[in-house]
């Protein structure tokens, strides 16, 4: 917090009365902690979204269903409601 340190300095050279000094310190106090409330928060909401998306990865693998650009489709695709049924019916 560096600028928080210099703060009285500014504020005498700005001539900045004493309330006001006081004020302007709280503000950017407050205004610190805000920044790192919402950074904690976006951190969070990241390792949230990571989480699903590894989720959803294991879940495509397991299943079958995941599509890599490297290796062909692991399921068909089927236009066919009768041949869909029929394929779903062996599997279970």
């Amino acid at each position: 917090m560096i600028f928080y340190d210099t703060l009285p300095e500014l504020c005498e050279q700005n001539e900045i009365k004493f309330r006001k000094a006081i004020r302007a310190g709280e503000n950017f106090v407050w205004n610190v902690r805000l920044v790192q409330g919402q950074s904690d928060l976006i951190s969070k909401l990241r390792q949230d979204a990571l989480d699903y998306i590894k989720s959803a990865k294991e879940a495509g693998q397991a299943t079958g269903i995941l599509v890599n650009a490297d290796k062909p489709r692991a399921s068909p695709v089927v236009n066919d409601p009768d041949t869909m049924h029929n394929m779903l019916s062996q599997n279970l």
